[in-house]
C-alpha cells in the first residue's frame, strides 16, 4: 500500500498548460508524477507496474480514450485510469466507463474533484488489502465448524459430513450419506475438475485452496468454495479422504460491492457536473420545439421533422435519466401488494411493444395468491426491464413464459419468478457479465437495465440471476414473502 507521498501518477496530456497545471497540483499534494504528451510515448514508459494511477486526456493526437483504455489496462490491469475531457457529453462518459475508466472529470479540472478521485483510489487500495487480509484470516480458520467438512471413502462416497453444508446449500443431510460427492455436491461444470482433485488426493497429494463450485438446493447460482484436502491413512493404506471447504461468497460480495461503490461514485460525480447544464439545455430545446410546432401548424412536412427531433430528444433524455437513476440511492416505499397483478399490469402497459410482434405471455402461477411487502413502483420496474428484454429477444409469433412458485432462500420463504424468452439465448460469457454496469449485447442502450434491476431486487432482500436454458434466456428472481400463500382464482394460463 502506497501513501500519498509514494503514489506514482502518470499524466497523459497533449496540452502543455494543462499538463503543467496537473503536475503542479499533484506534486503540491505529495504525489510523484511522470508526464507524456501522447499515447505512443506512454507505451515507452518504464516500470508500468509501479504506476498507481493514470490521468488520461480523452482525445490525444494519436487516439481517443475509447481506443486507448483497453491497451492501457493491458499494461497494468489493476491501475485506475481517470479520463479528463473538455466535452461534457453523457455518451462519451458512458463509453469511457464501459471501456474500463475508473473516473471521468471535466475540464477545466477542479482541484477538489481530482483530489477526491485520487483519495478514492487510495481508499480502494486500502479496502483491497483489508479484503485480502480477511480472506487469509478466513483460510486460517478453515478447520473450524464454519466450514464444510466431508469425509469420503476411496470411491468418493460421502461417509461423514457436518451441518454447515446443509446450512449453506439447503441440501437434506439424509440425502447426502452414501452419495458420491461429485454428484451430490459439485456443480455440473466443475465435476471433471473435482474428480481430478479427488484422484490426486487418493494418490497421496495434499491439495490446498482449489476452487470448485457446489450446487445449491435453493435454485440459486453455484456457490464458490475453496477446498483443501488430504488422504486419511490407516496402517499405511489410504482409507478415505478429508475435504474442508470454505465459502468464498462473502469475499466475492465484498469485492463486488467495492467495485459497485467505485462505479456509483464515478457516475454520481459525473452527473453532478452535467445535471444543471443538461437540464437547462433540455428545457430550452423543448420550449423551442413547442414554439416551432405552433409556427408550422399548417406545414405537415415540417411538423414531421419536428416530431423526429422530439423523439430524438426524448430518447436522449431517457438515457440521461437512466444513468442518473442508477447513481442515486434506492429508497423503497414498501406496502402490501399482489405481485401477480403488478406483472399483468406491466404486460398490458407494454402492449405497444409486444403487439406488433404478436407475442403471448404464458403464465404458470401454480394457483397461488401471495402478498409481498414491497415497493410497487420498484416491482413494476423489475418486471418492465425483464419483460422488455424478453420481448426484444423473442421471435415474432412466439411466447414469453413466466413461471411463479413459492420457494425457499436461506431458509426463508420467497416468491420466485422465472422469465424465459424465445430468442437465441445468451452465451456463457454474456451471462457472466450481464449484470455489470454499461455492459450490453444490444446496439443501443446504456447497459444499465439489468444492473438497475439487480439493485432493486437486492434492495428488497432478494436475489436475481440467469439460469441455464435450452431455449432463449432464462432469468430467475426471488423476493421475500411476508404472508403464508393462500389459494385463490389464479391458475395456469396464457395472457394475451
Amino acid at each position: 500500500m502506497h501513501s500519498n507521498a509514494a503514489m506514482h501518477v502518470l499524466v497523459i496530456e497533449d496540452d502543455a498548460d494543462t499538463r503543467a497545471n496537473l503536475v503542479e497540483l499533484l506534486e503540491l499534494d505529495g504525489y510523484r508524477t511522470t508526464c507524456v504528451e501522447s499515447f505512443s510515448a506512454a507505451r515507452n514508459v518504464d516500470g508500468w507496474n509501479g504506476i498507481d494511477a493514470v490521468i488520461l486526456d480523452r482525445r490525444l493526437p494519436d487516439g481517443d480514450a475509447g481506443e486507448l483504455l483497453p491497451e492501457l489496462l493491458r499494461f497494468n490491469p489493476d491501475c485506475p485510469i481517470v479520463v479528463v475531457t473538455g466535452y461534457p457529453d453523457v455518451d462519451g462518459a458512458i463509453e469511457a466507463l464501459r471501456h474500463g475508466a475508473y473516473d471521468y472529470i471535466l475540464k477545466p479540472i477542479s482541484p477538489d474533484a481530482l483530489r477526491a478521485s485520487l483519495r478514492r483510489i487510495s481508499e480502494r487500495r486500502t479496502t483491497i488489502i483489508e479484503l485480502v487480509h480477511q480472506r487469509d484470516f478466513a483460510e486460517s480458520l478453515i478447520e473450524t465448524a464454519q466450514a464444510i467438512v466431508l469425509v469420503l471413502d476411496t470411491q468418493g462416497r460421502i461417509s461423514r459430513f457436518n451441518s454447515f453444508l446443509s446450512e449453506l446449500t439447503g441440501t437434506d443431510l439424509d440425502y447426502m450419506r452414501g452419495k458420491r460427492w461429485c454428484e451430490a455436491c459439485v456443480a455440473a461444470h466443475h465435476r471433471e475438475l473435482a474428480d481430478d482433485v479427488f484422484g490426486s488426493i487418493v494418490r497421496g497429494e495434499t491439495v490446498r485452496n482449489v476452487e470448485i463450485d457446489i450446487s445449491s438446493a435453493l435454485n440459486g447460482p453455484p456457490i464458490a468454495i475453496s477446498w483443501s484436502g488430504k488422504a486419511l491413512d490407516g496402517a499405511h493404506i489410504t482409507t478415505g479422504v478429508l475435504l474442508v471447504g470454505h465459502d468464498l461468497s462473502e469475499l466475492r460480495r465484498a469485492q463486488e460491492q467495492v467495485v459497485q461503490s467505485e462505479r456509483l461514485a464515478a457516475i454520481g460525480q459525473m452527473i453532478t457536473g452535467l445535471a444543471h447544464e443538461s437540464r437547462n439545455a433540455f428545457q430550452r430545446s423543448q420550449a423551442a420545439l413547442e414554439l416551432l410546432n405552433i409556427e408550422c401548424d399548417d406545414r405537415p412536412s415540417a411538423r414531421h421533422w419536428i416530431e423526429r427531433i422530439q423523439r430524438a430528444q426524448d430518447h436522449l433524455h431517457r438515457l440521461y435519466e437512466e444513468v442518473r437513476s442508477y447513481a442515486v440511492p434506492i429508497r423503497l416505499d414498501r406496502r402490501d401488494l399482489d405481485p401477480i397483478e403488478v406483472l399483468f399490469e406491466t404486460w398490458r402497459n407494454l402492449e405497444i411493444t409486444w403487439h406488433p410482434k404478436r407475442l403471448k405471455l404464458n403464465f404458470d402461477g401454480n394457483n397461488t395468491n401471495i402478498i409481498l411487502h414491497a415497493d410497487s413502483h420498484a416491482l413494476e420496474r423489475i418486471f418492465r426491464n425483464l419483460l422488455e428484454n424478453a420481448i426484444a429477444a423473442s421471435e415474432p409469433g412466439s411466447e414469453i413464459s413466466v413461471e411463479f412458485r413459492v420457494a425457499s432462500l436461506a431458509k426463508c420463504p420467497v416468491a420466485e419468478f422465472v422469465i424465459t424468452d424465445s430468442g437465441s439465448g445468451l452465451s456463457d460469457a454474456a451471462r457472466e457479465r450481464a449484470f455489470e454496469p454499461f455492459f450490453t449485447t444490444k446496439t443501443q442502450g446504456t447497459g444499465l437495465g439489468l444492473p438497475i434491476t439487480r439493485r432493486l431486487v437486492e434492495a428488497h432482500g432478494g436475489r436475481i440471476d440467469f439460469a441455464p436454458s435450452s431455449v432463449g434466456a432464462r432469468v430467475v428472481f426471488a423476493l421475500p414473502l411476508t404472508a403464508i400463500p393462500q389459494r385463490n382464482s389464479f391458475s395456469s394460463g396464457r395472457w394475451h
